[in-house]
């Protein structure tokens, strides 16, 4: 039993797809995918946006307002 339950799960390692891919690696992105190298930065500041609205020292205007300007980026 122990041999089959195994079995199915590295059957199913090798037939999940991982979704998305890895923005550094050129190779990863797919064909059809729109060129974004001239928005680096803008990729950058919503990163640093987001990693400033999961910590908990915001108070809640300012997060308002940055939740806004990453939206904002994320439209552009």
């Amino acid at each position: 039993m122990e041999l089959w339950i195994a079995l199915i799960l590295l059957l199913l390692t090798f037939i999940v797809t991982r979704e998305g891919f890895d923005p550094f690696l050129p190779d990863s992105i797919p064909y059809n995918y729109p060129d974004q190298s001239m928005f680096g930065d803008i990729i950058l500041a919503e990163k640093n946006i987001q990693k400033l609205l999961k910590s908990s020292t915001l108070d809640k205007t300012k997060e308002r307002e940055l939740l806004d300007l990453l939206n904002l980026l994320q439209f552009i």
